[in-house]
C-alpha cells in the first residue's frame, strides 16, 4: 500500500513499470519493476483526489487502466472503477512539480499543465539520435538527421533523433537505446543538449550501475568527451560504468568539417550490422584532416555488432 509519488528521473528500478494488456477487456496492469506490485486507485475508489498507491495483486478494478492517446500526442490513464466518473491518473495540484508529490485521480482537466497526461518510453529502442551540432538551429544537423534515420529506416530499425533535448528526455534515451549517438559541443564536466541546459558528468555518476545496461553503444561525439583516455575522469569512462557495452568518444578537439563526414559514414556502416571497429575503419576514410581518428577513445569491445 505504499503511495506513489513523482521524482526526478534517476534510472533506477523504481522508476520504471512494466504495462501488460489483457485483451479480454482491454484494459492494462502496471507493475513496478522494482516491487513486482501494481499501480491502483486505494479502495478501487470513484472519488476525486483518491490515492494512488502499489497493491500485491492486480486483479481488481482500480488496478486495471484504460490508456487513451490524448489530442497533444500524450497519454490519460484511467482506472477501471473510475472510468465512467472521468476520473485519471495525475500529479497532485498541490504539489505541482516537486520531488515527493503524491499521485492522485481526478477529472481529467484536458489543459495545458499536462499533470494529467504521460510520455511513455518503450524499452529498449534500436536507436536514438541526438544531433545538436554547433548551436540550436545548425543547418547542417537536418541533412544529417535524415541521412542517418534513412539509413536506420534501411534497415529497418526504429528508433527517436531530435536535435535538441532535456536532460530528462537525455537520461531517459540512453538507458532505453540499444545505441545513443550524439554530435554536440562538450566540456570535460558537461556536454551541451541545448544552447541553455547541459547533461553534466556528474549527473552520469549519479545513476545506478546498471543504467546503461540495455546500450550496446554510446557515441559521444563531442569534443573532449574522452578526455584523458583510460585514465580519464571523463563522459566515456562514465558511461561505460553505467553499463553499456561500448562507450566512444574523443581526447581532444574535434572540428565540423571533420566530424560530419565521419559520424555519417560511421552510422551509415553500422546500420549494415558491421562491428563498431569496422563502422570506425570506414569512418576514418570521409575525416579530411585525420583528426577523428587521431583523437578518437573506446571504452569496451569493438568488435561487437550493435543491434544483434
Amino acid at each position: 500500500g505504499a503511495i506513489i509519488h513523482q521524482w526526478d528521473f534517476h534510472a533506477a528500478g523504481q522508476e520504471r513499470w512494466n504495462l501488460t494488456l489483457n485483451n479480454r477487456d482491454g484494459f492494462y496492469s502496471i507493475k513496478s519493476v522494482y516491487s513486482g506490485q501494481y499501480v491502483g486507485v486505494e479502495n478501487d475508489a470513484t472519488s476525486s483526489g483518491a490515492a494512488i498507491k502499489q497493491y500485491p495483486v492486480g486483479s481488481t478494478n482500480g488496478t486495471k487502466w484504460r490508456i487513451e492517446a490524448t489530442s497533444s500526442g500524450n497519454y490519460k490513464l484511467a482506472a477501471r472503477s473510475g472510468v465512467s466518473f472521468s476520473r485519471v491518473l495525475s500529479v497532485d495540484p498541490s504539489g505541482g512539480n516537486s520531488n515527493g508529490t503524491d499521485l492522485k485521480q481526478y477529472q481529467y482537466s484536458n489543459d495545458s499543465d499536462y499533470k494529467d497526461e504521460w510520455v511513455f518510453y518503450k524499452k529498449p529502442i534500436d536507436y536514438t539520435l541526438m544531433y545538436l551540432g554547433v548551436e540550436n538551429g545548425d543547418p547542417h544537423v537536418i541533412s544529417l538527421i535524415n541521412d542517418v534515420v534513412h539509413s536506420m529506416d534501411t534497415a529497418s530499425m526504429e528508433g527517436y533523433a531530435a536535435s535538441s533535448m532535456s536532460k530528462i528526455e537525455a537520461l531517459t534515451y540512453l538507458c532505453s537505446s540499444k545505441i545513443f549517438s550524439s554530435y554536440t559541443h562538450a566540456n570535460t564536466d558537461a556536454i551541451r543538449l541545448t544552447n541553455d541546459v547541459a547533461l553534466e558528468l556528474q549527473d552520469i555518476k549519479n545513476l545506478p550501475a546498471d543504467a546503461f545496461a540495455d546500450a550496446d553503444m554510446v557515441l559521444l561525439c563531442a569534443c573532449v568527451s574522452g578526455d584523458g583516455g583510460a585514465n580519464g575522469d571523463n563522459f566515456v569512462n562514465a558511461v561505460k560504468s553505467k553499463g553499456a557495452k561500448v562507450a566512444i568518444g574523443f581526447d581532444g578537439q574535434i572540428h565540423q568539417n571533420s566530424a560530419l563526414p565521419w559520424l555519417r559514414a560511421f552510422m551509415d556502416k553500422l546500420s549494415e550490422y558491421k562491428s563498431i571497429k569496422a563502422a570506425v575503419a570506414y569512418a576514418n576514410n570521409f575525416d579530411p584532416t585525420n583528426e577523428m581518428a587521431s583523437s578518437i577513445y573506446i571504452n569496451g569491445d569493438p568488435s561487437i555488432v550493435p543491434f544483434y
